[in-house]
């Protein structure tokens, strides 16, 4: 993410004692955290990973297909918006393994094909994009493009789900030890002490 800000915020940090990363950290920590301590939450949808002067281009659409997603925008230009405009798209996910792509398609293209694995195209993703002209010398504002697969799960959340499959998977064995043993004695359980431990828990 760090090379996508450098490009994002560094026109607005030229001439200022501010970096890019100083200012993007401000206007994360001021626009986008919810919540109070310890339960803070990221609105995705107020993210900007880059703020310019370029326009928005309209048409933005995000789809997940075989093998990956597709980007798509509408390519037509202008005065402002110009053809070699460079498109750069993050995809943000749940496990922190964010992924960014710098120039992956020029505006003429009108769209992209980002290559993810399966387990990667099924997680929590938030995906991005902006355009950057050709010379570096202007930026648009980065467009959230929605939620890809529903919000992942928080540490508690997963704890329960670990929890509820250990009580289960020991559920399963128990009944199946108990089934096996009731069929083996044609329905009358042995009243062994194994059996009345099985029927116990």
């Amino acid at each position: 993410m760090g090379s996508f800000i450098k490009l994002g915020y560094g026109l607005q940090a030229k001439g200022t004692v501010y970096n890019a990363h100083n200012l993007a950290t401000s206007y994360h920590k001021k626009q986008t955290l919810k919540g109070e301590y310890p339960n803070i939450k990221v609105d995705y949808s107020k993210v900007k990973l880059s703020q310019g002067v370029m326009l928005e281009t309209a048409d933005l659409k995000i789809s997940k297909v075989t093998g990956g997603l597709e980007i798509s925008w509408d390519p037509s230009y202008n005065e402002d918006l110009q053809p070699n405009d460079s498109v750069m798209v993050m995809l943000c996910s749940e496990t922190g393994a964010d992924k960014e792509y710098l120039n992956i398609a020029i505006r003429s293209k009108g769209k992209c094909f980002i290559t993810l694995r399966e387990e990667v195209l099924n997680q929590q993703i938030e995906p991005y994009i902006a355009f950057i002209s050709a010379d570096g010398t202007r930026v648009s504002d980065s467009v959230y493009l929605g939620n890809l697969n529903g919000q992942g799960k928080n540490d508690a959340q997963k704890q329960e789900e670990e929890k509820y499959q250990q009580v289960k998977t020991r559920f399963d064995q128990v009944a199946g030890s108990y089934s096996a043993q009731m069929e083996a004695h044609y329905g009358n359980p042995p009243r062994t002490k194994a059996i009345k431990y099985l029927e116990k828990e």
